[in-house]
């Protein structure tokens, strides 16, 4: 039946604990994808973002992105249509201004003359995850600049004896650049 079949797709979408849009494609006079306008959105998505439905709903998928990366999600548009799909990662603007990272896993639907009707988006949150990978980068930063001060080679191994940190005292020793010795024996 068919009321019972929305139902469940409703249960489904409203208790995801991923965030879920539909979005309506509007394209331009030659049919390149100009805009994307949220039609439907879980509660999920709007806890990610801090917005209300009513804040979503209409508006443009592009005023959620940074500024000098929107364009570049609309340029990659005609391989999403080649494709049909897209797995991609992104950085969004929450309404209160926070960096939010997502995977976005989206497909398109066409009705049935081929034209693209809307796209089905699922946005997971990365976000702590992204944060966690920067501040382990900002940390290995620090600790390399410290062992590339001490005019002692400094190397760290793995189990299996292969380069896993080199300081710059070593690289000029060995005459090869960090990135050409780690992983090396």
């Amino acid at each position: 039946d068919l009321l019972v079949r929305e139902r469940k797709f409703r249960l489904l979408f409203d208790y995801n604990d991923a965030g879920i849009a539909l979005h309506e494609i509007i394209c331009d006079s030659v049919g390149k994808a100009s805009d994307y306008r949220f039609i439907d959105v879980n509660p999920e998505l709007c806890n990610l973002l801090g917005y209300r439905p009513d804040e979503l709903l209409g508006r443009s998928f592009g005023e959620l992105w940074p500024e000098n990366s929107r364009q570049a999600f609309f340029s990659q548009f005609e391989m999403f249509k080649q494709k049909g799909e897209v797995n991609s990662e992104l950085h969004l603007i929450a309404k209160d201004g926070q960096d939010v990272f997502v995977i976005l896993e989206g497909r398109i639907q066409q009705d049935v003359d081929g034209n693209f009707v809307r796209t089905h988006c699922i946005l997971t949150d990365i976000t702590e995850r992204k944060r966690t990978e920067e501040t382990l980068r900002l940390e290995r930063n620090r600790a390399q600049s410290y062992l590339d001060t001490v005019e002692t080679i400094i190397v760290a191994l793995d189990t299996e004896g292969k380069i896993t940190t080199i300081n710059r005292k070593g690289c000029e020793v060995f005459g090869r650049a960090e990135d050409e010795l780690v992983g090396q024996f």
